[in-house]
């Protein structure tokens, strides 16, 4: 969907595009003035552009709906970007896609781009950004992904509810130093959601169990107490679960449920090391499980017969617990394992 140019119709239409090609102008100088622009790794048409007219739509990383104007994407990654975004950036109405990952950007991000509402896709992965995001970003219902990882973010995450295309949602590695938000299990169409290393304290909310599109589950190296919840298993379309490095403790629930829809079937990895947990592996595991580690926790007992029969399971470490060092039914087995650590 690429929306039109605005129309009025008490304005001759060159005239309104005289005023967007204006705004966008404007926009995209204070971007290149504030990012060090001279210093990019490309700024082909921008250099020469910049404060002398003419067009804009061809410069390195500008996609427009037409020839002459409406920037849809803004998409600058890896390019040596350095320094504030500036506020003007919110004047890119027609924005769709703003990727300026890896790259040097600091402050916080304007509340100006909560104005940007056709924005589908944020990127600002691997900058050094500050602050929390804007509350703004609440109002973007278009938005599809969302990576903000690798940043100095902190504090309490925007509510992005009134998006209900959102499927990829990733604020890894901040020290963001608040909960797990219970909203993103309200998020339904989400298909992944990365939490990792964010110093996120608090249990994991049973919402999230109700995401039934969701393919993969970061929440590794945080804070997070309590137990697994027992709903974990109704994520029919979980391909990759990893709680590891967290406080979690009690037992590991049931992943497959017999006779029942609530089964992880296509879970490939699981990763449950270095927290708290206690009891027996699970008698069933998913199918088509290829990597499964449960290290240094208080596990105890023989491994399940269960084991033997994950033909596609290639990677497994049991190490650092309480195990007895034998399968349930033998080893004849296990030669298959690619990587079997010790238990």
């Amino acid at each position: 969907f690429a929306p039109a140019l605005p129309r009025d119709p008490d304005l001759p239409a060159a005239a309104l595009l005289q005023i967007v090609q204006r705004v966008e102008r404007a926009a995209l100088e204070a971007l290149y003035r504030d990012l060090d622009g001279r210093r990019w790794r490309r700024n082909d048409g921008w250099a020469a552009g910049v404060g002398a007219g003419g067009p804009y739509c061809r410069w390195h990383g500008i996609t427009c709906a037409t020839a002459e104007a409406g920037v849809l994407e803004v998409a600058l990654p890896a390019n040596g970007l350095q320094g504030p975004v500036s506020p003007q950036l919110g004047s890119l109405l027609h924005l769709q896609h703003l990727d300026l990952s890896h790259n040097a950007l600091k402050g916080k991000l304007p509340p100006e781009v909560g104005r940007l509402k056709y924005l589908q896709s944020l990127n600002l992965r691997r900058n050094f950004l500050g602050g929390r995001l804007p509350d703004g970003l609440q109002d973007l219902e278009r938005l599809k992904a969302v990576d903000v990882s690798a940043n100095g973010l902190a504090g309490r995450l925007p509510v992005l509810l009134k998006s209900p295309g959102l499927r990829l949602f990733n604020a890894s590695l901040n020290p963001l130093e608040t909960t797990l938000p219970r909203w993103l299990g309200r998020a339904s169409n989400l298909e992944a959601l990365s939490l990792s290393r964010a110093r996120l304290a608090g249990d994991i909310p049973e919402e999230y169990t109700a995401l039934a599109r969701l393919r993969l589950l970061d929440l590794a190296d945080n804070r997070l107490n309590g137990t697994l919840p027992a709903g974990l298993r109704k994520l029919r379309s979980l391909e990759v679960l990893d709680v590891s490095g967290n406080a979690l403790a009690g037992a590991i629930p049931p992943l497959v449920q017999e006779d029942t829809a609530e089964s992880l079937d296509r879970l490939v990895v699981l990763s449950l090391a270095r927290n708290r947990l206690e009891g027996s592996l699970p008698d069933w595991l998913p199918p088509k499980l290829m990597a499964l580690d449960a290290a240094e926790n208080a596990l105890t007992a023989l491994v399940p017969e269960a084991f033997l029969y994950l033909e596609r399971l290639r990677h497994l470490n049991l190490s650092r617990n309480a195990i007895a060092a034998e399968f349930v039914g033998g080893q004849n087995n296990v030669k298959r394992l690619q990587a079997l650590e010790s238990l």
